[in-house]
């Protein structure tokens, strides 16, 4: 098992056991400026919290405090004032050793009720990889209609034919956009390698079985499979077919 699959299962776990006792009142401001929706929330000195999955990437910002965070990439200590990517499809469990201040400022684009919250995230991962999976199949049905491409040519010249595989961060798993897909076993930051596409003429498990995503976290840039954006362990990497170079080469 993953350190990405523990993580999930412990923060699930204490999730199931948080329900059933007394819960804490987390003060919660809401802003809306401009275009963008701002939510700060202030944890309790000796509070166990747990976050909502964000359908889009945001910006994550702790003003103040000290809390120790579990989540996908492992647990760790943060304290002060911290500003980090905030990651989509991320589930994080957090204890406060003081009072924590912190702050997450969203694109408002999603926001079309009286409760900016629920527009923008979801209480649990499967709810996120339910919605993901469902806008990234409708992604690529207009890939293939507007490149006058079929499933079958698009899927069956990049995923079976052979394949080079290679020692690295990245690994095969079942997908809930397409069949195989390939997944993270360490964290990337945006603007890092995470691979080749192809070596000595044959495609790598990069350039076989990355999917296709309406809201990708890495792109094909020369030759490499390069992340766009922060991609925890044990994530999926997604490219936008239209964005990238042609996989089919």
């Amino acid at each position: 098992m993953t350190l990405a699959k523990r993580s999930m299962d412990a923060i699930a776990a204490l999730e199931e056991f948080s329900r059933e006792q007394p819960q804490v009142e987390i003060q919660t401001i809401e802003r809306m400026i401009g275009a963008m929706y701002v939510r700060e929330i202030i944890i309790p000195k000796g509070a166990t919290i747990t976050g909502r999955v964000y359908k889009r990437t945001y910006v994550d910002i702790m003003l103040s405090g000290d809390i120790t965070v579990t989540d996908s990439n492992g647990t760790y200590r943060l304290e002060g004032f911290n500003c980090l990517e905030g990651t989509s499809g991320r589930k994080r469990a957090g204890y406060a050793h003081e009072e924590t201040r912190w702050l997450t400022v969203h694109d408002s684009v999603d926001l079309k009720t009286n409760i900016p919250i629920d527009d923008l995230s979801f209480e649990t991962i499967p709810e996120y990889l339910e919605y993901s999976s469902k806008c990234s199949n409708e992604s690529f049905e207009r890939f293939l209609v507007d490149n006058d491409l079929s499933a079958l040519t698009v899927l069956g010249e990049s995923k079976y034919e052979p394949y080079e595989p290679i020692e690295s961060d990245y690994y095969l798993d079942d997908s809930l956009i397409n069949g195989t897909g390939v997944f993270t076993s360490k964290p990337y930051r945006a603007g890092e390698v995470i691979g080749p596409m192809v070596r000595d003429d044959k495609k790598t498990q990069l350039g076989r079985y990355v999917n296709h995503s309406d809201y990708p976290n890495a792109i094909q840039y020369q030759g490499d499979m390069v992340a766009v954006r922060c991609i925890d362990s044990g994530k999926e990497i997604t490219t936008n077919y239209n964005l990238s170079e042609r996989l089919l080469k």
